[in-house]
This record gives structure tokens, sequence and C-alpha cells, in this order.
């Protein structure tokens, strides 16, 4: 891990792009950290985060002046995809389809959820179509690319069969309830269950039917927690928490990229932090 994070430093930093460098755009703090390690080392190339808002979803996000210039004189632009991205469509009228790289191609998806990144099995998927994409576009690096994937798959996927998934594993509980409808592929990847997800967004909160519903559940289930996102509503359900006698905790989606590290070892951090507020809220 830590000769990964090493590596992550090496010609990949986020800079102003002024170099002459080619310019990659990575719409969120997971592609970024993604493209970060697969481009490593790299002769030429930079990446860029282009949304670091602490935010937890982008439902209703609006693109900022220079948010677009930084899409305008991106070289390529790489999107989380499977919808994530739907605000953006009319931003990126202007570049060329071959100029986007949507990593969520051929990824098997989870309804209408957007947030591929928190399994680590669909983040390395997302990874290999990035790769194979750069590799398309700078043949004489592709080998670097390569190598540098199969070498963050390996500890990733190492990290995740040997530790992570034995911890979530070992939860007392294994349902959950969540005020964030972005965490189905979190579930799917550590062999959890949710009983229920409200989407909360401003100036919209539960409804008196959805409380009574959640509040069955919680009885039913035996359930010691409900969950938000660190940087969403949490009134709902903390009302929810005081009624049933059960605590409230935050889940993070990534959003931010306010992990300590890059790479392997923010994305570590990002999935250990979840795991354990569940463990913990569920003593």
């Amino acid at each position: 891990v830590m000769a990964l994070s090493m590596l992550s430093g090496c010609g990949s930093t986020e800079n102003s792009g002024d170099s002459g460098d080619t310019l990659l755009l990575a719409t969120t703090q997971p592609m970024y950290e993604l493209t970060q390690e697969i481009i490593a080392g790299a002769t030429g190339i930079t990446v860029q985060a282009l949304i670091q808002d602490q935010v937890s979803c982008l439902h209703d996000y609006t693109i900022t002046t220079d948010q677009m210039k930084k899409i305008e004189r991106a070289d390529l632009v790489i999107l989380s995809g499977a919808g994530l991205e739907d605000f953006m469509s009319s931003s990126l009228s202007g570049k060329n389809a071959a100029d986007v790289i949507d990593s969520s191609e051929g990824i098997e998806l989870l309804g209408d959820d957007p947030h591929i990144w928190l399994d680590p099995r669909r983040y390395v998927q997302q990874g290999e179509n990035i790769v194979e994409a750069l590799s398309e576009r700078y043949p004489d690096q592709a080998e670097l690319f390569q190598q540098n994937m199969q070498a963050y798959e390996d500890a990733l996927l190492g990290e995740y069969q040997n530790n992570w998934y034995p911890a979530a594993q070992s939860l007392s509980c294994k349902e959950l309830i969540t005020f964030h409808d972005g965490f189905a592929y979190f579930a799917d990847a550590f062999g959890l269950t949710i009983l229920a997800s409200v989407e909360e967004e401003e100036g919209s909160e539960a409804s008196a039917r959805e409380i009574n519903e959640l509040t069955q559940l919680i009885q039913t289930h035996h359930i010691p927690a409900v969950f938000v996102e660190k940087n969403g509503s949490d009134s709902a359900a903390q009302a929810l928490a005081r009624e049933c006698g059960v605590s409230a905790a935050a889940l993070d989606m990534g959003m931010s990229g306010d992990k300590a590290g890059g790479g392997l070892a923010a994305y570590e951090a990002l999935l250990r932090y979840n795991i354990d507020t569940i463990r913990e809220a569920y003593t």
C-alpha cells in the first residue's frame, strides 16, 4: 500500500494543466483517485478533479463557471457514469464523444443507483474501463497503465477479500435502514441488506407514512441504528432515532475526498470508516 501511495505522486498530481500536459478531468473524487493510480509515472499526462464540494449527492448540482472552463480545457473527461453525471449533459455537449470516457460501461448496475464505486469489485471494473480507453488514446503508455491498474487491483481486492469483507460479515446485524439511496452497491459488496432507504432532498423530508413504515421495520427486525450520509440532512433520521430509542450515525459516500492520502489509502479509509461506523452503531 505504501508503495502504491508513493507511485501516486509521480506525474499524476493535480495542477492547473497549464504546463502543456494532456489534461484528464475526472468528474468526482473517486474517479480522480482511480485515474491518479492508473497514470502514475506517465509522461505528459495530468489529472484534475472537477467536483470537490462537500455533497451527499449530485441530483441538484449546478456546474459553476470555473468548472465549465475546466471542462472546455480538458482533453478527456472521465465520468463515473450510470447516470451520476446526467446534470452535466449540456456542459458536455461541446465535447466530442471520443473525448468522454464513461467508466460504467458493461458493469452490472443495481436499479437507478449510480454510486458504483462503493463496491470494490465494480470500482476495479471502472478502472479497467478507464485503462482501456486511455490505452487506445495513448498506446505508447498503454503498458504502464495496465501495470499500474493490475498492481492497484491486486492490492485493492486483496484488502477486500482478506479484511473488509470479513469485517462486515462479523457485524451483529446485517440489515440497514438509510436516509440516502446510494448505498446499494456498498451493501451488495459486503453481504448486507438494505431494508429501506429514504432519499431526503432539500425542502423535502420523509413523510409521516414513511416514518411509520420505518418504525415498524425497526421494531420488527430489531434494528439498533439508522444511517444518514455525512453531508446530507439528518433531521428525520434523528427524529426517528429518538422515537424508536435507537441511534443515528453517518456513513460516507466518499464524494468530498477529505480522507488522508490518495488512491488505495483514501479508498481503504472510506470503506473502513463505513464498516467501523456500522459496527460501532450496532454494538
